[in-house]
C-alpha cells in the first residue's frame, strides 16, 4: 500500500503548476483576441449587393462604403451605390452607428433625396463586411458585402 505522504505534492510544487496553467490560459485568451476592442474600420470599402423591392423585383448594386470617422466604437460615414441592373435609383445614404468588440456593426441611416430612414446590421469577418440594410422609405431590403477599396 502506498504511503499517503508520498502522494502529496511537495510544498511549492502545486503553486508553480498553478502559475504555469494560469499563464498558459492568459496567453491563449490574449492570442485569440479575448481582450481586444473593436476593429478599426475607418476608410473606403467597395463591393456588391442586391436590393430586393417589396414587389419582389431585384436590383444589382455596387456599394461604396466610406467610414468617415471612428471613435472607439462609434462610426459615421456614407454609403453610396450605383445600380448595375434593375429599376432602382442610385444614391447616397448617411449613417451613424457603432461596432461592438465582436465586430458586429449596427447603424441608423438617412436616405438622401428620399426623406426616409433605414437600419444597417452587418458583421466584419476577416477583411469583409457583410450585412443587410432595411430601407423604410421604399420598403426594400439590401444584402451587401464589401472589402477594403484599394
Amino acid at each position: 500500500m502506498p504511503n499517503k505522504q508520498n502522494l502529496k505534492p511537495k510544498k511549492g510544487e502545486l503553486r508553480y503548476e498553478k502559475r504555469l496553467l494560469l499563464t498558459l490560459i492568459f496567453v491563449v485568451l490574449f492570442a485569440n483576441g479575448a481582450f481586444a476592442g473593436p476593429a478599426n474600420i475607418a476608410g473606403n470599402w467597395s463591393g456588391d449587393g442586391e436590393a430586393i423591392l417589396p414587389d419582389g423585383s431585384t436590383c444589382e448594386i455596387n456599394p461604396i462604403l466610406g467610414i468617415v470617422s471612428q471613435n472607439d466604437t462609434l462610426l459615421n460615414g456614407s454609403f453610396e451605390f450605383t445600380v448595375e441592373s434593375g429599376d432602382c435609383p442610385g444614391g447616397t445614404v448617411f449613417f451613424t452607428g457603432n461596432i461592438s468588440a465582436g465586430n458586429r456593426i449596427k447603424a441608423v441611416m438617412s436616405v438622401e433625396g428620399f426623406g426616409g430612414i433605414g437600419v444597417l446590421d452587418a458583421k466584419l469577418k476577416g477583411k469583409t463586411i457583410s450585412g443587410v440594410v432595411l430601407d423604410f422609405s421604399d420598403g426594400s431590403t439590401t444584402i451587401f458585402s464589401v472589402t477594403p477599396a484599394d
